[in-house]
């Protein structure tokens, strides 16, 4: 069976000497049956304790040609994007080129965007905060996502320059109404952090791909974090092939203007025009570079701005809240932040516990009831504690 494929690329067992290799083989055993049970294919668990990290690699990362995963191995990391986007967007805050509380039209007229298109006075109300909390005033994740919508303009634009997709995009939003006040409350939205990739470039000059990858990559030493393509015949090296559910079924490829269906991971959407919402590709590894390293890549001060809580909340106290591109939870004296990631192939998760204990999983498959990843942390959890 492909579940006994499993191997464990990690620091030497004596860095943990209250890990006998019979726990860590039940924790491979446990995880590779959540695995099996749920038909996922491959996929890597990375553990960072007091900044020493262990890296776990389970099943394969092609089934056709029986590659197992490896501690090294790539995978696209969906909506764990966004975390770097909010992190690219405050270090922009930090250097006043940028406020939290600047208004997003202004900032797209100055971009050149179709602002006179606007027919929703609302719009003028949207701030970059509302942008990184989610408070914009859309209510597009659960049935008309303009950027993962196969009916939405991308699909007659998909061939096309990555900037005139993405173009296409925040213009044709201009012109409908919100679903919201800014600022009222929170509804997730793909699109509020593809705009936020947008304001990057027009502040910084450069392209998103481009300054996410000298500010943060690169200080971080990111080495094997990419944006992402979405043919399979593009992929990086290292990096996994993608499995929908089992017995998805196929879709019309947002590639062409004709009926040509596909497996969904390679052309349901437009994996380059997800780039600050969810386009990147990593490894265990580099996302636990990421979120032990915030500071000193941040100011603490910004850190705490960042993970307090969002200013629509009635009530300050609340214990667990979407921040600035963070999930936050209040537990005893501390928080504890994490981001996870789904689209039609993959879903991830990472999460800093405490200071000193992070943890990561990205796989290259997910569950069609969206339970497989609470049952892994569950699991990695219990095997940290």
């Amino acid at each position: 069976m492909l579940w006994s494929i499993i191997s464990c690329d990690s620091i030497p067992d004596e860095k943990y000497p209250t890990e006998q290799p019979k726990v860590k083989q039940e924790f491979r055993t446990h995880v590779s049956a959540i695995m099996e049970k749920h038909k996922i294919p491959g996929g890597v668990i990375g553990i960072s304790r007091n900044h020493d990290i262990q890296v776990f690699s389970f099943g394969l990362v092609d089934k056709e040609r029986l590659i197992p995963a490896q501690a090294s191995s790539k995978f696209r990391i969906a909506s764990i994007s966004k975390p770097i986007t909010a992190v690219g967007i405050l270090l922009l805050v930090e250097r006043k080129k940028l406020g939290l509380d600047d208004n997003i039209v202004e900032i797209l007229k100055e971009g050149g965007f179709k602002v006179e298109n606007i027919i929703d006075p609302n719009w003028r109300k949207i701030t970059v905060y509302d942008l990184l909390c989610h408070t914009g005033g859309w209510e597009h994740y659960d049935h008309n996502d303009p950027m993962l919508n196969t009916k939405h303009p991308q699909k007659q634009e998909a061939c096309k320059p990555l900037h005139i997709q993405t173009n296409k995009i925040i213009n044709e939003a201009l012109k409908t109404a919100l679903d919201h006040t800014p600022g009222s409350r929170y509804n997730y939205s793909n699109l509020g952090y593809h705009i936020l990739g947008r304001i990057i470039e027009i502040k910084s000059g450069l392209s998103y791909g481009e300054f996410i990858h000298n500010e943060v990559l690169v200080p971080l030493k990111m080495k094997h974090t990419f944006l992402g393509k979405t043919a399979l015949q593009e992929r990086l090296d290292g990096e996994s092939k993608y499995y929908d559910y089992s017995n998805a079924p196929k879709v019309e490829s947002v590639f062409s203007t004709n009926t040509v269906m596909v497996p969904r991971p390679y052309g349901g959407f437009c994996l380059e025009i997800l780039d600050s919402n969810g386009g990147w590709v990593s490894t265990a590894e580099d996302l636990l570079k990421f979120i032990n390293n915030l500071e000193p890549l941040l100011k603490a001060e910004t850190i705490n701005k960042m993970l307090s809580p969002p200013a629509h909340l009635d009530t300050p106290s609340t214990n667990s809240y979407y921040a600035m591109g963070w999930n936050v939870a209040k537990v005893n004296q501390g928080s504890v932040i994490w981001h996870t990631g789904s689209l039609a192939g993959t879903c991830a998760t990472l999460v800093q516990l405490d200071k000193d204990t992070s943890f990561v999983a990205i796989f290259n498959s997910r569950d069609s009831s969206f339970t497989f990843l609470n049952e892994i942390n569950d699991r990695i959890i219990e095997f940290i504690r």
